[in-house]
């Protein structure tokens, strides 16, 4: 797709923000400069939205994406209309996405923000009506740029320099559209990434395409290497997203983080959540309060990056 390009701040109120490979260097240190700014000093920028409406549609199912995006555009001092899921709606009775994209960019509201099952859905809505503002807030498997950068947001409070930044992706990496949106994004710092992963997990086409250099590790190793890296980047298994084939191998390489397992590693752990409690638990809960767990330090920083990013669009 030929997304528009933002290389500097004046592109920000010109383009949607639905791609990662929408941003260069300057672009980025943009959105971790003001969400800095605003993380100082939020109500400075309490009424940048006022008499904007934005609509969330969350056609999937979401905790801290959909509430932190909407929470962001209300701190900007803006209207949310949102939808939560489609069971209430007209596509629960087959009404087609088409259909519904132009429905509801007729009503013009100045942004929307989307998430999809379907894989580039926002990046086409935005391309069909480019007159509103799309956010993409996680379309299938592919990408969820938002996520990308409230994580590099939290790795560069914790790290001066990313070019020394060792991490390490832990689980789906097949299907986690977090790992690859901010393994684009590390790349671009010389980040040294390893994917550690039940073999079946790995996707390495996918990112030898896009250039990304990293080491791949089987998911049986882990207990032996924590100690090597300066973060752990653990993830849920999509099963939503696998196939039945996937999801028996994956059973066969469950694995947990402990705090056994930790030892004395000085390594953080994040996260994007959720974390899958149903069988295994990816993180055992006793880490919740290691203070080198940082996952939910990590969500709470998404609000002052999504209102950068809101901001940054408005042209402020």
């Amino acid at each position: 797709m030929n997304l528009p390009t933002i290389h500097g701040k004046r592109d920000f109120k010109l383009a949607s923000f639905v791609s990662i490979d929408q941003l260069n260097e300057l672009a980025i240190e943009h959105i971790m400069t003001r969400a800095g700014n605003i993380k100082k000093n939020p109500i400075k920028y309490n009424k940048l939205g006022k008499g904007k409406l934005m609509f969330s549609l969350f056609f999937t199912n979401s905790t801290r994406t959909r509430f932190c995006t909407e929470t962001a555009w209300v701190r900007l001092g803006g209207t949310v209309i949102t939808m939560d899921g489609t069971h209430t709606t007209s596509v629960a009775k087959g009404e087609t996405r088409e259909h519904t994209m132009a429905m509801f960019a007729g009503y013009q509201p100045d942004f929307i923000a989307m998430r999809s099952k379907q894989e580039f859905l926002p990046q086409q809505a935005s391309l069909d009506y480019p007159d509103i503002t799309w956010i993409n807030c996680g379309d299938g498997s592919n990408e969820h740029p938002t996520q990308a950068m409230l994580d590099l947001f939290t790795l560069q409070e914790k790290f001066e320099d990313l070019s020394k930044l060792r991490i390490a992706f832990v689980g789906d990496v097949k299907h986690g559209r977090t790992i690859k949106s901010l393994a684009k994004v590390l790349h671009k710092f010389g980040s040294k990434m390893t994917f550690v992963a039940p073999e079946s997990l790995h996707s390495p086409e996918e990112f030898e395409q896009a250039g990304i250099e990293y080491e791949a590790r089987d998911i049986g190793d882990l207990a032996n290497i924590i100690s090597e890296f300066d973060v752990i980047y653990a993830t849920r298994p999509q099963l939503e997203r696998m196939s039945q084939e996937d999801q028996t191998k994956y059973s066969e390489g469950v694995y947990q983080i402990t705090t056994q397992m930790m030892g004395d590693a000085k390594t953080l752990i994040m996260h994007p959540l959720p974390i899958d409690s149903s069988k295994l638990p990816e993180i055992h809960p006793d880490l919740d309060k290691d203070p080198r767990a940082i996952y939910f330090e990590q969500a709470a920083n998404g609000l002052w990056v999504r209102m950068a990013i809101f901001s940054l669009l408005m042209g402020i």
